[in-house]
């Protein structure tokens, strides 16, 4: 949920069961109605996956109302939580999982599946053009530029992109930072590409 939403801990620990929607097509909308960046308490609705909201469903006490807690948990217990989730999953660098994660977790995500810099703001409930949304998805569409950097092919000659790229996995993943460096140690190491 923390993910989907992109709550910080203070919207986790204050969100109420009448702040859920559940839509027809099982995905939900979360009323978030107040925030660090929503000092007048407007409220804003967030869109979350059929599922997250599954996965709130089996939460869900029975004969649970609108203004019960959904997590009944502080923002301290909820930071914790998420650590210890983390090392339970065995995910690398679990120490630096926190409750803030899920804000992380959804703007990366959004940006690998092409979101605008526009949506992922308005979903994390950013201010425009404030540079959180560049700073938490920094590398995650770097990979994109590599349609750009594609070496011209002509019918005569040979890429240096087809001479290297047989066997390297593709699309964005975190082999890209690998595939970064071993460029240029790939170019190094081979003596009959004339670079000249």
């Amino acid at each position: 949920m923390l993910s989907d939403a992109g709550l910080r801990r203070s919207e986790a620990s204050s969100l109420t069961w009448g702040d859920v929607q559940r839509w027809e097509d099982g995905s939900g909308r979360i009323t978030v109605f107040r925030s660090k960046t929503d000092a007048e308490a407007i409220g804003a609705v967030v869109a979350v996956t059929p599922a997250a909201m599954k996965a709130l469903g089996a939460l869900r006490p029975a004969g649970a109302s609108g203004d019960e807690k959904v997590f009944g948990l502080s923002e301290s217990q909820i930071a914790r939580r998420v650590k210890v989730i983390a090392k339970a999953a065995g995910l690398a660098d679990w120490e630096f999982f926190s409750g803030h994660s899920g804000r992380v977790g959804m703007a990366s995500r959004m940006a690998q599946n092409g979101a605008s810099t526009h949506e992922i703001a308005r979903q994390g409930r950013w201010k425009q053009g404030g540079g959180m949304v560049g700073r938490y998805t920094r590398g995650e569409t770097v990979g994109l530029a590599l349609r750009y950097l594609r070496t011209r092919q002509t019918p005569d000659t040979k890429s240096v992109n087809d001479q290297f790229d047989d066997g390297w996995t593709t699309g964005v993943s975190s082999s890209d930072s690998d595939r970064e460096v071993a460029w240029p140690i790939a170019l190094a190491a081979e003596p009959s590409l004339d670079i000249n």
